[in-house]
């Protein structure tokens, strides 16, 4: 619907979640059409949605989880004729570059650090984000753009400080290989 509401004057659509009746979008996008973002990874509905809808897609997982989530919507696409490489694969992970493994533990540690929402092992999150040394932090980005991802959508998590911001172009960036 976000597309019609882009490009024609106005919609209208009964369907069985929405109801538009004449509704316009002022003002329209003056150059080409943004994309269209799909976020979340449920795979039964979400994935499918994106199959069918997405320019690009956004999930915030770790690498497993990641490649799986491709691979169904690999599937998803095939079932419905599309080519699966018209959609952009984008990782959301915190991000965060210390100086040493024993900084990046501390700080996981510490109140304001590591999961936001609590309940994750340090482990676990430092696996599923770019969390850590540059070395360590390149490592992972890494096995992403490996397995497809080809944006990152960063949760800085020194904000707003730009330190972490700074350093990731300045030292991660150069260090990844993309195919």
């Amino acid at each position: 619907m976000i597309r019609r509401l882009w490009t024609e004057e106005s919609v209208t659509f009964d369907g069985d979640h929405l109801h538009f009746d004449g509704a316009f979008c002022r003002s329209k996008p003056v150059q080409q059409l943004p994309p269209v973002l799909v976020g979340g990874g449920g795979e039964k509905v979400n994935l499918r949605i994106a199959a069918r809808r997405a320019d690009l897609t956004n999930w915030q997982v770790g690498i497993e989880a990641f490649e799986r989530k491709s691979g169904l919507l690999a599937r998803y696409c095939e079932e419905i004729g599309r080519p699966f490489e018209e959609i952009t694969r984008t990782h959301g992970p915190d991000c965060r570059l210390f100086d040493t493994e024993a900084d990046t533990l501390a700080w996981c540690e510490s109140e304001e650090g590591g999961d936001l929402w609590g309940g994750t092992p340090t482990d676990t999150y430092l696996a599923d984000n770019l969390v850590g040394t540059v070395d360590q932090v390149v490592e992972k980005a890494q096995a992403y753009v490996d397995a497809g991802c080809r944006g990152l959508i960063l949760w800085l998590r020194d904000f707003p400080g730009d330190e972490t911001l700074r350093r990731f172009m300045a030292e991660v960036v150069p260090a990844l290989r993309v195919p």
